[in-house]
Protein backbone atom coordinates (compact mmCIF):
# COMPACT_ATOMS: atom_id res chain seq x y z
CA UNK A 1 0.00 0.00 0.00
CA UNK A 2 2.98 1.94 0.69
CA UNK A 3 4.17 1.66 -2.83
CA UNK A 4 0.84 2.67 -4.42
CA UNK A 5 1.96 5.37 -6.22
CA UNK A 6 4.81 3.77 -7.90
CA UNK A 7 2.63 0.89 -9.52
CA UNK A 8 2.53 -0.15 -12.33
CA UNK A 9 6.15 -0.54 -12.11
CA UNK A 10 6.99 -1.60 -15.77
CA UNK A 11 5.47 -0.32 -19.34
CA UNK A 12 3.58 -3.63 -19.94
CA UNK A 13 0.72 -3.24 -17.90
CA UNK A 14 0.04 -0.31 -20.38
CA UNK A 15 -0.12 -2.01 -23.06
CA UNK A 16 -2.72 -4.17 -21.38
CA UNK A 17 -4.78 -1.08 -20.63
CA UNK A 18 -4.55 0.17 -24.11
CA UNK A 19 -6.01 -2.91 -25.26
CA UNK A 20 -8.47 -2.81 -22.34
CA UNK A 21 -9.54 0.00 -23.55
CA UNK A 22 -9.82 -0.55 -27.21
CA UNK A 23 -12.09 -3.85 -25.87
CA UNK A 24 -14.18 -1.46 -24.00
CA UNK A 25 -14.71 0.46 -26.96
CA UNK A 26 -15.77 -2.46 -29.16
CA UNK A 27 -18.11 -4.00 -26.05
CA UNK A 28 -15.92 -7.28 -26.46
CA UNK A 29 -12.68 -9.06 -27.31
CA UNK A 30 -10.70 -8.39 -29.91
CA UNK A 31 -9.60 -10.59 -32.54
CA UNK A 32 -7.24 -7.64 -34.07
CA UNK A 33 -5.20 -5.33 -32.84
CA UNK A 34 -5.54 -1.49 -35.08
CA UNK A 35 -2.88 -0.21 -33.13
CA UNK A 36 0.12 -1.89 -33.17
CA UNK A 37 1.96 -2.34 -36.71
CA UNK A 38 0.12 0.84 -38.05
CA UNK A 39 -1.38 1.42 -40.69
CA UNK A 40 -1.77 -2.52 -41.29
CA UNK A 41 -2.24 -3.63 -37.66
CA UNK A 42 -1.97 -7.81 -37.21
CA UNK A 43 -3.95 -10.53 -35.35
CA UNK A 44 -4.37 -9.90 -31.56
CA UNK A 45 -1.69 -12.31 -30.09
CA UNK A 46 -2.98 -11.93 -26.28
CA UNK A 47 -5.67 -13.80 -24.77
CA UNK A 48 -8.70 -11.45 -23.94
CA UNK A 49 -9.06 -13.02 -20.04
CA UNK A 50 -7.08 -10.06 -18.65
CA UNK A 51 -8.54 -7.39 -20.97
CA UNK A 52 -11.50 -8.13 -20.18
CA UNK A 53 -11.28 -7.82 -16.73
CA UNK A 54 -9.86 -4.37 -16.90
CA UNK A 55 -12.24 -3.23 -19.10
CA UNK A 56 -14.65 -4.06 -16.96
CA UNK A 57 -12.97 -1.81 -14.56
CA UNK A 58 -13.23 0.90 -17.20
CA UNK A 59 -16.59 0.79 -17.94
CA UNK A 60 -17.49 0.99 -13.96
CA UNK A 61 -15.85 4.18 -14.12
CA UNK A 62 -12.75 3.96 -12.67
CA UNK A 63 -9.42 5.62 -14.46
CA UNK A 64 -7.07 2.43 -16.35
CA UNK A 65 -3.89 4.37 -13.77
CA UNK A 66 -6.31 3.26 -10.75
CA UNK A 67 -7.63 -0.06 -12.23
CA UNK A 68 -3.55 -1.01 -13.28
CA UNK A 69 -2.55 -0.41 -9.71
CA UNK A 70 -5.30 -2.41 -7.96
CA UNK A 71 -4.56 -5.17 -10.16
CA UNK A 72 -1.00 -5.00 -9.54
CA UNK A 73 -0.98 -4.85 -5.76
CA UNK A 74 -3.86 -7.33 -5.53
CA UNK A 75 -2.60 -10.07 -7.79
CA UNK A 76 0.26 -11.22 -5.45
CA UNK A 77 -1.58 -11.24 -2.36
CA UNK A 78 -4.29 -13.74 -4.25
CA UNK A 79 -1.26 -16.12 -5.70
CA UNK A 80 0.58 -16.20 -2.64
CA UNK A 81 -3.06 -17.12 -0.89
CA UNK A 82 -3.65 -19.63 -3.14
CA UNK A 83 -0.97 -21.42 -2.48
CA UNK A 84 -0.97 -21.67 0.63
CA UNK A 85 -4.79 -23.01 0.08
CA UNK A 86 -3.74 -25.32 -2.67
CA UNK A 87 -0.57 -26.66 -1.18
CA UNK A 88 -2.93 -26.85 1.89
CA UNK A 89 -5.35 -28.71 0.28
CA UNK A 90 -2.44 -31.40 -1.07
CA UNK A 91 -0.69 -32.42 1.57
CA UNK A 92 -0.76 -30.17 5.21
CA UNK A 93 -0.51 -27.25 6.71
CA UNK A 94 3.12 -26.89 7.60
CA UNK A 95 3.89 -27.93 4.15
CA UNK A 96 1.36 -24.91 2.75
CA UNK A 97 3.73 -22.56 5.30
CA UNK A 98 6.49 -23.99 3.85
CA UNK A 99 5.52 -23.19 0.17
CA UNK A 100 4.27 -19.86 1.46
CA UNK A 101 7.60 -18.79 2.83
CA UNK A 102 9.55 -20.33 -0.20
CA UNK A 103 7.58 -18.32 -2.24
CA UNK A 104 8.14 -15.00 -0.73
CA UNK A 105 11.76 -15.40 -0.64
CA UNK A 106 13.05 -14.21 -3.86
CA UNK A 107 11.87 -10.79 -4.07
CA UNK A 108 12.06 -11.26 -7.47
CA UNK A 109 8.48 -13.78 -7.53
CA UNK A 110 6.99 -10.55 -6.14
CA UNK A 111 8.12 -8.15 -8.14
CA UNK A 112 7.43 -9.98 -11.48
CA UNK A 113 3.78 -11.15 -10.16
CA UNK A 114 3.32 -7.24 -9.97
CA UNK A 115 4.39 -6.66 -13.47
CA UNK A 116 3.42 -9.56 -15.45
CA UNK A 117 -0.30 -9.50 -14.76
CA UNK A 118 -1.77 -11.88 -17.55
CA UNK A 119 0.96 -14.62 -16.54
CA UNK A 120 -0.22 -14.45 -12.46
CA UNK A 121 -3.42 -14.73 -13.10
CA UNK A 122 -2.59 -17.70 -15.31
CA UNK A 123 -0.08 -19.14 -12.19
CA UNK A 124 -3.76 -18.82 -9.89
CA UNK A 125 -5.73 -21.16 -12.20
CA UNK A 126 -2.49 -23.47 -12.92
CA UNK A 127 -2.63 -24.22 -9.15
CA UNK A 128 -6.51 -24.84 -8.97
CA UNK A 129 -5.94 -26.75 -11.72
CA UNK A 130 -3.60 -28.76 -10.19
CA UNK A 131 -5.55 -29.63 -6.58
CA UNK A 132 -8.54 -30.14 -9.09
CA UNK A 133 -6.56 -33.06 -10.92
CA UNK A 134 -5.53 -34.07 -7.54
CA UNK A 135 -9.30 -34.43 -5.98
CA UNK A 136 -10.39 -36.19 -9.19
CA UNK A 137 -12.70 -33.11 -10.19
CA UNK A 138 -12.08 -33.52 -14.13
CA UNK A 139 -15.19 -31.11 -14.99
CA UNK A 140 -13.16 -28.43 -13.17
CA UNK A 141 -9.69 -29.28 -13.93
CA UNK A 142 -10.93 -28.93 -17.72
CA UNK A 143 -12.46 -25.76 -16.99
CA UNK A 144 -9.48 -24.39 -15.26
CA UNK A 145 -7.04 -25.53 -18.46
CA UNK A 146 -9.56 -24.08 -20.65
CA UNK A 147 -9.53 -20.64 -18.98
CA UNK A 148 -5.60 -21.04 -18.56
CA UNK A 149 -5.71 -20.89 -22.69
CA UNK A 150 -8.54 -17.97 -22.55
CA UNK A 151 -5.59 -16.25 -20.13
CA UNK A 152 -2.03 -16.95 -21.30
CA UNK A 153 -0.47 -18.87 -24.30
CA UNK A 154 2.77 -20.03 -22.43
CA UNK A 155 1.66 -21.71 -19.14
CA UNK A 156 -0.90 -23.78 -21.02
CA UNK A 157 1.44 -26.24 -21.60
CA UNK A 158 3.49 -26.05 -18.82
CA UNK A 159 0.35 -27.38 -17.61
CA UNK A 160 -0.38 -30.27 -19.63
CA UNK A 161 3.67 -31.24 -18.83
CA UNK A 162 2.87 -30.92 -15.30
CA UNK A 163 -0.44 -33.17 -15.44
CA UNK A 164 1.51 -35.82 -17.60
CA UNK A 165 4.00 -36.02 -15.50
CA UNK A 166 1.74 -36.49 -12.59
CA UNK A 167 0.08 -39.26 -14.19
CA UNK A 168 3.21 -41.04 -14.58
Amino acid sequence: IARWPTFPLSLDPYYHLVVARQVSEAGGPLVYEWGQHAPIGRPQLYPPLLHLLLAAGLRLGVSGTVVLRLMSVLVVPLVLTTIYLVMRGLWDKSTALMSLWLALVPFSFVLHGTIALASSLALLELLWLLLAVHQGRVVAAGGLLALMVYTHLGLPWIALVSLLSYAV
